[in-house]
């Protein structure tokens, strides 16, 4: 299976997004999936893609995406 998890950040940092992506990806996979556990090494991190705020202005959100596929657990 392969899940899909997005964070917004107020500026560009990378090393945090896929921190925040990797736990938000691992919750999703235990509870879709309980069988299997994150391939890691499928981790796919896209962004950031700038975007507006609810108040219109440009350039104040950075918009990251992960995508993790699953492997079965040992046991």
């Amino acid at each position: 299976m392969i899940f899909t998890a997005t964070t917004v950040l107020p500026n560009a940092d990378v090393d945090r997004a896929t921190a925040g992506l990797r736990a938000a990806l691992r919750l999703a996979v235990a509870a879709g999936s309980p069988s299997e556990v994150p391939d890691w090494s499928t981790l796919v991190v896209t962004g950031p893609v700038v975007t507006a705020d609810a108040g219109g202005w440009a350039g104040s959100w950075h918009k990251y995406t992960g995508t993790v596929g699953t492997k079965k657990t040992l046991h």
